[in-house]
């Protein structure tokens, strides 16, 4: 176990590593390294979390002095059902756009989005009816006609929660490498006692780029989309007993050689099914391939135009569907076998460029970026699911 100083915390993204089973605890009114970035991170998820959504407003002069967001010292929280731990006190830091504590004398607002379950006070004091209460609380501040928000889940256990271990681990829980594109699910084991219902919250060392996967995007879900290459840390926290316990892991996220691109229809309310590509964008370095699986059924039979068919190359010793330089034609998959000659199509891709594909019998759109291969940083890897 490691304790994090108050001067420590605003720095830990950027310096911290963390080994898979070395969970972090902090003592209520201070902040794990996975708050610094929390409003940044809820900018995504406007609404999600049962709040107005927090608001990231762009500073306008110096950003010393500007106040860019909110940070609380819990986005997670268990309370006891009696005792000590029946009621936490929640901290609220208001930060300037250098992501540092902004000193104000101005006082955040508390408001409880479920009053009839879960009770707040005007000083962050937060308590619950009964057990299995569950609700948010919202934080608001507004300096010169700027407010901004950030919110916590909170929850009333059964008798008296503790938590004695968080270990955060990857599904399926073989790799730390990934390809860009794809979308990392996180498995939080803990041990501990009346702590059924206990809820996570999840971030990211650039929660702009590596995002919630969730529709509509939520910070309690445990499934991260990696949308550029580089280091991406993973964060998990929640506060049991007035302890925040985080953990982290810290993945490689790189070029994929291979793509699979399959058909998904999304039913949409009150309409017809939309058909998409998934995924619809893709990067690859030089030589890498895309290949399309084949639709069941004959209605949903599909070719792929290329917006920039001459830089589509045969894919190397394919059968005679592939030998073919350019666009490919309608086909689909009857058998539903890997051994069916409409099981895929498939193009390589030798040049840097952006291509677009389309496809008119579907009405599906997708795109490829290709780039040099000293761009292929960390690693490059098969992307098929």
């Amino acid at each position: 176990m490691e304790m994090l100083s108050m001067r420590s915390t605003l720095s830990l993204i950027a310096r911290t590593r963390v080994a898979r089973g070395n969970s972090r605890r902090v003592h209520q009114g201070l902040r794990a390294g996975i708050t610094v970035s929390v409003s940044a991170c809820l900018m995504a998820f406007v609404g999600a979390c049962g709040s107005d959504g927090p608001t990231v407003p762009t500073p306008n002069g110096d950003a010393a002095t500007v106040l860019q967001s909110i940070m609380l010292s819990s986005h997670a929280l268990i309370l006891d059902s009696s005792g000590a731990h029946a009621s936490y006190t929640l901290v609220a830091t208001p930060l300037n756009g250098m992501n540092e504590p902004l000193l104000t004398s101005v006082k955040p607002t508390f408001v409880s989005r479920n009053p009839e379950r879960i009770i707040v006070t005007s000083d962050g004091v937060i308590t619950g009816r009964a057990p299995g209460d569950a609700g948010f609380v919202v934080a608001s501040l507004t300096i010169d006609n700027q407010t901004v928000f950030d919110s916590v889940s909170v929850r009333v256990a059964s008798g008296n929660a503790t938590l004695t271990s968080l270990d955060l681990r990857p599904i399926p829980d073989t790799s730390l490498r990934i390809a860009v594109g794809a979308t990392v699910r996180l498995n939080p084991i803990v041990t501990g006692t009346n702590i059924a219902g206990l809820e996570f919250y999840y971030t990211t060392s650039d929660p702009l780029v590596y995002v919630s996967a969730a529709v509509p995007e939520n910070p309690y879900t445990n499934r991260i989309r990696m949308q550029r290459t580089g280091r991406a840390v993973l964060y998990v926290s929640t506060t049991v007993g007035g302890v925040t316990w985080t953990d982290s892991l810290v993945y490689a996220v790189g070029l994929g050689i291979i793509a699979q691109v399959s058909l998904v229809q999304r039913n949409v309310v009150g309409g017809a099914p939309v058909n998409e590509f998934s995924p619809s964008l893709m990067y690859l370095p030089l030589g890498g391939r895309v290949t399309f699986s084949g639709a069941r059924s004959s209605a949903l039979a599909y070719g792929i135009q290329f917006d920039k068919p001459d830089r589509a190359f045969p894919l190397v010793g394919s059968s005679a569907n592939d030998n073919v330089q350019g666009n490919i034609q309608t086909f689909f998959n009857a058998t539903g076998s890997f051994l069916d000659p409409g099981f895929s199509r498939g193009r390589r891709f030798l040049q840097p460029d952006t291509i677009t594909f389309h496809s008119p019998e579907i009405n599906a759109t997708g795109k490829i970026i290709v780039v040099a291969n000293d761009d292929c940083t960390p690693f490059c890897t098969d992307n098929s699911p």
